[in-house]
């Protein structure tokens, strides 16, 4: 519908809005809204936007103040341009279809994913930082060793001495040494968060999925939150299926900010359906030793170095050596460790260094 809007006498509408009219001007000026729609919602404009009066009557008085000056003429053209295009802008927002003139805001309701730690895990302690394995050592010393082994690629044609079996003395005879010099297979990698991980899209595996319960918590999206809203949440729980590094995505972010609890609980919920799965047990391992578990730990970095054995390709191999020491000495049991110490100083490869200072301080 198209409107006039020649008529629009924006005094008399501050005049109705201000209180200035007598009873009968009043009533007069509410029967021409009613049978102007244009003038009603420049009126209702005009009342959501107080501001607007004021601001065009201010436009007045400095043309009043001005209608003497070179620029009188012009300024009172100005206001007209002013005030109309105002109240233009007004109507236009104020005459859509029915569907949005109720003003409705549309609340929308989301679901949000929350980690829900079993108390098994919920009730171990977290190691001072001090004792921790931290984030920054494992991403600092696999990018460091990760330019070794390019190097030695470049060089070598990926041929190096990988789990030389030590010479055996039975019956004070000597066992030779048996030459384990073979080639070197690494396995297929990628990295989420600055962070190493076997890449088992490249791997053949039965399975690619992770199935496991997802926890979502009900409510109103971010902007509609309040307090009422956030105690009257549910938590919906949701048999799902998502893809194998998917799952692992979000794991490792869970590890990579110090979450060792979520982070253990999915590593957990892989072993379920990947009890081999390198990734879990290497990280799960770390998530135990940080969360002062150390015998598990212990197992997990065990399992890493047996079951890279199985698979014949390398992947954490020389952390999960390092720090299966470490943690054998947290158990106090140094002997042991002095001999994982050794094996790592007699490979000579990138914890040698470290090795033998530690090894000076047992």
């Amino acid at each position: 519908m198209k409107f006039d809007n020649q008529n629009i006498d924006l005094k008399e509408i501050e005049n109705y809005l201000n209180g200035n009219l007598s009873n009968a001007e009043k009533h007069a000026f509410e029967l021409k809204m009613e049978n102007d729609p244009f003038l009603y919602e420049a009126v209702e404009g005009y009342q959501n936007n107080p501001e607007t009066l004021a601001r065009i009557s201010k436009l007045k008085k400095d043309h009043r103040a001005s209608r003497n000056s070179f620029f009188g003429s012009r300024t009172l053209a100005i206001i007209g341009v002013v005030g109309l295009v105002y109240v233009t802008a007004l109507i236009i927002n104020g005459t859509k279809d029915d569907s949005s003139n109720t003003n409705e805001i549309v609340q929308t309701n989301v679901l949000q994913e929350v980690e829900v730690i079993p108390e098994s895990i919920d009730s171990f302690q977290l190691a001072d930082v001090s004792e921790q394995i931290t984030i920054k050592e494992i991403v600092d010393n696999k990018q460091m060793m990760e330019e070794v082994i390019s190097d030695e690629k470049a060089h070598s044609n990926d041929i190096i001495t990988i789990d030389e079996d030590p010479v055996i003395d039975i019956d004070q005879e000597i066992t030779p040494e048996v030459d384990s010099k073979k080639r070197t297979i690494y396995a297929p990698s990628t990295f989420y968060f600055d962070l190493y991980v076997v890449d088992y899209r490249e791997i053949e595996r039965k399975n690619t999925t992770i199935n496991y319960t997802r926890y979502e918590l009900s409510g109103l999206s971010a902007e509609f939150e309040n307090q009422d809203s956030k105690e009257n949440q549910e938590l919906i729980e949701k048999k799902v299926e998502v893809p194998y590094m998917e799952y692992l995505e979000t794991s490792m972010d869970y590890f990579s900010v110090g979450s060792y609890k979520k982070a253990l609980n999915r590593y957990l919920t892989i072993l379920q359906q990947y009890p081999d799965d390198l990734n879990a047990h290497f990280y799960g391992g770390h998530c135990y030793f940080n969360l002062k578990k150390y015998q598990e730990a212990l197992a997990f970095f065990e399992i890493v170095l047996e079951d890279e054995k199985k698979m014949n390709f390398v992947a954490f191999r020389q952390e999960a050596k390092w720090y299966k020491a470490k943690t054998l000495i947290k158990l106090g049991q140094k002997d042991k460790a002095k001999t994982i110490l050794d094996e790592i100083i007699a490979e000579g490869l990138f914890y040698t260094k470290e090795a033998i200072e530690l090894k000076e301080k047992l």
